[in-house]
């Protein structure tokens, strides 16, 4: 008897050490959370400024040589040539549509591709076109990736810490086993809502996308 009391002393003081450097944790994520929206918003605007100028000098080529195809009857077979290798270029850039209105680097979606070079999840949709764009991507990534591998490392180091403190009470209840179980299919049902709501917003915001690709990205 005296010696599961000391198992169980023991227990409640390693709990207390694991719990006391939560705030701490809690602390470091919070400013390295920071550090990194704002390290994010700074490269979507500098990619903006890099990609978005060249991005429209192409646009506008397409067009006017898609008004010049369009009012031609007999048109050259040199003009259909670069027509069509501007056009392949600009599909390249997200552009599909005949208007040509289509832009990718809009703030919005520079900061969703600092997003993928940071989390080094590289959908391959989209990538800088300027020689500018290509070289700040890999000082950017560089300084950028370890960063994000720091804040993953303090997130892993909150979640263990929380789970076992959860554990070490868990223990502590009669029907353990049950409980156990139950917040392990509790903790898969959120996950799983969660995954539907995700899927269910990407699908009504892309209207292309099928169900297959929203869950996916």
């Amino acid at each position: 008897m005296g010696r599961y009391d000391a198992i169980t002393q023991n227990d409640e003081v390693e709990m207390r050490e694991m719990t006391s450097n939560l705030p701490e944790c809690w602390f470091r994520f919070l400013i390295m959370s920071s550090f990194l929206v704002v390290y994010m918003c700074i490269g979507a605007g500098v990619f903006c400024v890099i990609e978005r100028e060249y991005e429209r000098s192409q646009i506008e080529k397409l067009k006017t040589m898609w008004s010049d195809f369009q009012q031609e009857h007999s048109v050259p077979s040199e003009l259909m040539d670069k027509f069509l290798a501007q056009h392949y270029e600009a599909c390249e850039m997200g552009d599909t549509d005949h208007d040509h209105n289509n832009v990718q680097w809009d703030y919005i979606s520079s900061l969703f591709f600092t997003g993928t070079i940071l989390t080094t999840i590289g959908y391959g949709h989209s990538s800088p076109s300027t020689s500018g764009g290509r070289i700040f991507t890999i000082f950017y990534a560089v300084a950028g990736i370890p960063f994000m591998l720091g804040l993953l490392n303090v997130v892993a180091e909150i979640l263990l810490t929380t789970l076992k403190a959860l554990k070490s009470r868990i223990k502590k209840k009669p029907c353990a086993d049950v409980f156990h179980h139950e917040v392990f299919l509790s903790s898969l049902c959120w996950v799983i809502l969660l995954l539907i709501i995700m899927t269910l917003i990407f699908k009504a915001q892309e209207s292309t996308w099928s169900y297959e690709q929203s869950i996916y990205f």
